[in-house]
C-alpha cells in the first residue's frame, strides 16, 4: 500500500524551506571584508661550515622529504677557456661523470646510482652565460617580429580607409548613395573625417586633398600616419603613406 505525507506535513515543510532562504544572511560586500594578516615568511638560515682545505660548505635541513641533494660548485667555467681550446670545460664536466672512480667504471657507477634512486650530474656555467648573450637579440627578434607585423596592419588600414573614401566621395558626387559626403562636389570634409573613422591601425592618421575638390585626376585623397616603433633595444618612427583616386 501505497504513503503518502499529509497535505499539512508537506505545508509545513515548504513554509520551514521559504523560512531558511529568508533567514539567509546578505553577503558581506567586497570592500567590507576582513582580511587576516599573512603569517610571517621566516626562511630556515643555513649552517655555513668551512673545513681544513678551505671548502666552505652550506648546510640546509629540511625534513620534509627523505631525499639527500647536494651541489658542488667549482670556480671556473667556459669563460676561462682558451681561445684554441674552447669546449674543454664541457668535456671535462662529461668526462668526469661517465668517466666513473678509481674502483668502478662508467656503467657500474650508473648502475650503483640506480639502485639507490641517486643520481650525480655535473654541468658548467657554458648554458647560463650563453642563455644570457641571445636572450636580448632573442627577445629583440620577437618583438621586431611583431612590430613589423603592426607596421604592416597599419599600413593596410591606411590605404584601405584611403580608398574606401575616394570611393565614396566619387559615388557622392556621381549622385549616388553613399555615407561618407553629401551631393555637393564641394563637401570633402565629409569624406575626409570618413577616412578617418575608417582607420583601424595603430597612430594618428591625417588625410588631405591634393588641390582642393577633385584633385589632380578625379576624387583624389592622400594619407599619412606615423607609427611609433618600440621594440627591446630600440625604438623609432615609421611614416607610412596612401593614396586613392576616382573619377
Amino acid at each position: 500500500m501505497r504513503t503518502r505525507l499529509p497535505k499539512l506535513a508537506m505545508l509545513v515543510l515548504l513554509l520551514a524551506l521559504v523560512g531558511s532562504a529568508f533567514c539567509q544572511t546578505a553577503p558581506t560586500p567586497w570592500n567590507k571584508l576582513t582580511i587576516p594578516p599573512l603569517p610571517a615568511f621566516q626562511p630556515q638560515q643555513p649552517t655555513r661550515i668551512q673545513l681544513a682545505n678551505g671548502m666552505v660548505i652550506f648546510l640546509q635541513p629540511d625534513h620534509e622529504l627523505p631525499l639527500i641533494s647536494a651541489s658542488a660548485m667549482v670556480r671556473g667555467g667556459s669563460v676561462s677557456e682558451p681561445a684554441n681550446k674552447t669546449g674543454l670545460v664541457a668535456l671535462y664536466g662529461d668526462v668526469w661523470r661517465t668517466g666513473g672512480t678509481k674502483s668502478k667504471t662508467g656503467d657500474q657507477l650508473d648502475d650503483f646510482l640506480e639502485a639507490r634512486a641517486a643520481k650525480i650530474e655535473t654541468a658548467d656555467g657554458a648554458a647560463a652565460v650563453e642563455f644570457a648573450l641571445v636572450v636580448i637579440p632573442f627577445f629583440a627578434l620577437i618583438f621586431a617580429t611583431i612590430w613589423m607585423g603592426l607596421v604592416m596592419y597599419s599600413g593596410s588600414q591606411l590605404q584601405g580607409a584611403t580608398e574606401s573614401a575616394a570611393r565614396c566621395w566619387s559615388l557622392s558626387n556621381a549622385g549616388g548613395n553613399s555615407q561618407c559626403a553629401g551631393a555637393n562636389a564641394a563637401d570633402a570634409s565629409t569624406a575626409l573625417a570618413y577616412a578617418s573613422a575608417r582607420y583601424k591601425g595603430l597612430g594618428i592618421p591625417t588625410f588631405s586633398i591634393p588641390s582642393g575638390p577633385g584633385g589632380g585626376c578625379g576624387h583624389q585623397i592622400n594619407g599619412q600616419v606615423a607609427v611609433p616603433v618600440n621594440a627591446v633595444v630600440y625604438s623609432t618612427t615609421v611614416t607610412l603613406k596612401s593614396q586613392a583616386c576616382f573619377p
